[in-house]
């Protein structure tokens, strides 16, 4: 049978389907994919296609039979993995109806794996310098027509050979002139301490990544001059290459002098050869080694703009991993947020379309991202893991005047994204940038270099389209491990009249030279409510405002900041933010930090408690003389009562001042994915 034959023989099945069985066959139409299967079978749960492509089609050509155009269809993708050789792309004859979506899900109980990768095979071992190592040639790479950043070996990331192995070295002087505004003009190379960087053979090869404050910089090499113990770039920096007023931390990477270690690799761009040093236990005769080809691996490619977007189609429990997406040698990628890293699977022009219980691992890109003109969208029961950047990303950074490109209205909700910024590290859980009423709820964010949930992308009181976002009951923690500066479990950014921030934990935020803080109002933060929340184990505060205008904080647990504990950095003439009805809990460090002379800020039916038994000084003032200045005139030093704070047990005791001051106890126990 040749395949037109096919083709023509499952139109024909579906006419005669319907004929038969009348208006309630029609009711789903159902096809089966599996990597065992045959795209030139009928797609029947006994004889199901071979790839996702080949049910599209016989979905398409469903659409082309009259009075089909809104026939309920189901894909069900049976367990394997399915090598891509190009992303898969969804369109407008994807599409679904609100009252007949189509679905492509995971048959129960199996688990269906699309990668974007090809597996190495080849190895033998060799022995370099003295190091018993393994080695496979990759003839694409030596030939310029491939090269990659990221392993996989048996399900697990494994590290690009880098010194030092851990922590980092210090630039020891910069030799090019510094601009006095360290945004503006950086620097083309600079001078090591000897020994922090060990003379490679292919220079060409590396890369220093450095920190300034709340990006990494990423700078390809193109010599090291080991006499002079300087390095100099491909293309000079654009932001000077300090890290605040101090020098720069910075690692080296992608070298094989630097593979000291089990677990390392390195891929020599002139040989082709792939050097790996095996952890214990490892076989590579029967290792699966996995590299990634595909700079996508999912596209929703509607298009707003004509009015074909991709509607109500829901893809469900499938595994999308390795990818990879990264940066031209002569761009050092210090965006903050990571913004301009796109998702592995990405969207354009997509009304309420969902990815539910789905995962994306193993790339270094977002995980997912949608773009312009997606509303009504749901994300939802995912897991987004070893990402080398961030895990969703909602809008865009310009604002449209056209409502079909505008983004809105779209939910994330019950994900855990974690183990995010492996590559670059300033990327963070949840990004929204000019995108309006959106919902993120009851997600559990952790271990990131940076942010948590960063919201909107304008820096000032100028015009913004971050309005009326929802973020409540999410479990957010460990961020910043002191790597990079400037972060919050939440962060915001200009106008948002109409966003909350409630019922949300956030724990366990460290930053490196400043900034690690739980709730963080930065330029231009206005029209906000943040409520509910519980804050504690911050380095530098659980609420900062920079500037902002006509905020609310209320009825928050703020407990056990580092530094200090409430932060404000800049004075300005209209009133800056309420913050009343709040328990402030600590152990050292000061009450308030930064600018408090005539404030613009109304204090008031807080409890304060300091369990070293110092005294709490507001600013330079005590409790008297602050109420004199008409701030927190009903609040209280008293000991709130926690249940054991030490222990993360916030919950009050029945007899708890914070109780008279109008405190109201809020439950975290549904904090987090929902079951």
């Amino acid at each position: 049978m040749t395949f037109r034959d096919c083709r023509l023989s499952v139109v024909f099945a579906i006419l005669m389907l319907f004929a038969s069985n009348g208006p309630s066959a029609a009711l789903a139409v159902t096809w089966h994919v599996s990597p065992r299967g045959s795209d030139k079978s009928s797609g029947t749960a006994e004889e199901p296609f071979a790839t996702l492509g080949r049910a599209q089609q016989a979905l398409h050509e469903l659409r082309r039979v009259p009075k089909q155009t809104d026939q309920a269809c189901d894909v069900i993708v049976h367990g394997g993995t399915y090598r891509l050789t190009q992303p898969l792309v969804f369109t407008a004859e994807d599409s679904g109806t609100e009252k007949n979506p189509v679905v492509i899900s995971a048959a129960p109980g199996e688990a269906p794996v699309f990668s974007g990768g090809r597996q190495i095979e080849g190895w033998r071992e060799v022995d370099v310098a003295g190091r018993r190592l393994w080695a496979a040639q990759i003839p694409e790479v030596a030939a310029g027509k491939w090269y990659f950043h990221q392993l996989f070996i048996n399900g697990q990331r494994r590290t690009r050979a880098r010194h030092p192995n851990v922590g980092f070295s210090k630039v020891a002087d910069l030799l090019d002139p510094k601009n006095p505004d360290h945004h503006k003009g950086g620097q083309n190379r600079f001078r090591y301490l000897p020994g922090d960087i060990v003379p490679c053979e292919n220079p060409e090869d590396l890369d220093v990544v450095m920190f300034h404050l709340w990006v990494d910089v990423r700078m390809a090499v193109a010599t090291i001059d080991d006499r002079e113990h300087t390095a100099t770039f491909v293309k000079p920096s654009r932001r000077t290459l300090e890290d605040g007023a101090k020098p720069a931390r910075y690692y080296l990477e992608n070298g094989l002098e630097l593979l000291d270690s089990p677990g390392e690799w390195y891929l020599n761009r002139k040989t082709g050869l792939l050097y790996y040093w095996p952890v214990a236990g490892e076989n590579m005769t029967s290792a699966e080694v996995i590299a990634p080809v595909l700079t996508t691996l999912v596209r929703f490619d509607g298009n707003p703009e004509l009015a074909k977007n991709v509607n109500d189609l829901t893809l469900r429990g499938l595994t999308f991993s390795h990818a990879e997406w990264w940066l031209a040698r002569d761009n050092p990628g210090d965006i903050q947020a990571a913004q301009s890293v796109p998702g592995a699977v990405v969207g354009s022009g997509m009304t309420r379309c969902t990815l539910d219980g789905c995962t994306v691992s193993h790339v270094s890109n977002y995980g997912i991202q949608l773009a312009k003109g997606c509303q009504q969208c749901r994300i939802a029961g995912c897991e987004l893991r070893d990402l080398g950047a961030g895990g969703v990303k909602i809008g865009e950074t310009i604002i449209s005047t056209q409502q079909p490109l505008q983004t809105f209205g779209n939910t994330i909700s019950d994900c855990h994204i974690h183990d995010g910024g492996q590559t670059f590290h300033q990327a963070v859980g949840i990004w929204v940038g000019q995108s309006t009423y959106n919902t993120i709820a009851h997600n559990h964010i952790h271990d990131f270099y940076y942010t948590g949930i960063s919201l909107g992308w304008t820096w000032g009181y100028g015009p913004a389209m971050c309005d009326h976002n929802t973020v409540e009951f999410n479990h957010v923690h460990d961020l910043g491990k002191e790597w990079l500066s400037d972060m919050g479990g939440i962060y915001t950014l200009g106008k948002q009249t109409g966003t909350v921030i409630r019922n949300n934990v956030f724990h366990d935020i460290a930053g490196q030279a400043y900034g690690g803080w739980g709730i963080y109002f930065d330029e231009g933060s206005a029209g906000i409510l943040a409520e509910n929340n519980l804050v504690y184990r911050t380095t530098h505060g659980g609420f900062h405002q920079h500037y902002g205008q006509e905020n609310i904080v209320r009825n928050n647990i703020f407990a056990l900041g580092r530094d200090q504990q409430i932060q404000r950095t800049k004075l300005e003439e209209h009133p800056s933010f309420t913050f009343e009805r709040n328990i402030v809990y600590f152990a050292g460090g000061k009450l308030l930090h930064g600018q408090w002379e005539k404030p613009r800020v109304a204090f008031d039916h807080n409890l304060y408690w300091r369990t070293d038994g110092r005294e709490i000084r507001f600013d330079k003032l005590s409790l008297k003389q602050w109420q004199k200045e008409h701030q927190d005139e009903h609040s209280r030093i008293a000991d709130p009562l926690f249940v054991n704070a030490p222990a993360g047990d916030f919950r009050l005791d029945p007899h708890s001042p914070a109780l008279e001051l109008g405190f109201v106890p809020f439950d975290i126990a549904t904090v987090g994915p929902r079951k």
